[in-house]
């Protein structure tokens, strides 16, 4: 992913863990006629919607008629055969034929809280932002409001550290390929900082890349730091 010059660092996702026969590449419209009717055409609505990630809770007008319990079984059943990976409740990762997961973290970040106050800060950041060239293992998430619990996805981590709204509300947005909206992301400025101290800090060697990168490359504005 690139902004401007920089360079998002992504980690590859793994696929979908299902012990029903999943979708296999190059077979897509064999796999897809396996599917019932209703499960259909709420997976083409799914997916024609754009989004990494659909939330029961929000997008309702791509659910073809569903509601309450008929709704859950169907993105369950879509899940079983590898078309969707659960996040969370109710939240679902779109996946590609064969199950493979095509959206990076940031994406799925995007779409997953699309309407909610939140910033990607600490290493992710940093990793977006090039202040490091390793791949982030977990994603911290700054929210305002309730406390959320860390959720694990794959070989990600997302871990939601509680803040002062205004504090969440001081990020760029930031359009990425595979979402439909646009990521809220800390500035490398506020990144390196969260990464200094803090719940969210990264390791002593993770931080001294990071300054020896700005000081190198110029990736923060000084004086704002």
């Amino acid at each position: 992913l690139r902004t401007g010059t920089s360079v998002a660092h992504t980690v590859p996702m793994s696929r979908a863990n299902t012990t029903k026969t999943v979708p296999s590449a190059g077979t897509f419209s064999a796999d897809i006629a396996g599917l019932g009717a209703r499960d259909t055409a709420l997976l083409r609505a799914v997916q024609r919607s754009g989004r990494a990630v659909v939330r029961l809770d929000r997008d309702r007008a791509l659910f073809a008629g569903l509601a309450g319990v008929e709704m859950r079984k169907a993105f369950a059943r879509l899940a079983r055969r590898g078309w969707l990976r659960r996040v969370e409740r109710g939240a679902y990762v779109v996946l590609g034929p064969g199950g493979t997961q095509t959206q990076r973290e940031l994406a799925i970040v995007a779409d997953w809280l699309d309407g909610q106050e939140y910033a990607v800060s600490g290493f992710a950041a940093l990793a977006f932002w090039d202040l490091t060239q390793h791949a982030p293992t977990r994603v911290d998430i700054l929210i305002a409001g309730r406390w959320k619990q860390r959720v694990r996805y794959g070989a990600l981590e997302f871990r939601f550290v509680r803040v002062a709204r205004e504090r969440s509300a001081r990020a760029q947005n930031v359009r990425l390929p595979g979402a439909r909206a646009e990521v809220r992301i800390a500035t490398p400025e506020r990144a390196l900082v969260d990464a200094a101290a803090g719940p969210h800090a990264a390791a002593l060697p993770t931080l001294a890349e990071a300054l020896d990168r700005v000081l190198r490359h110029g990736r923060v504005q000084r004086r704002r730091l």
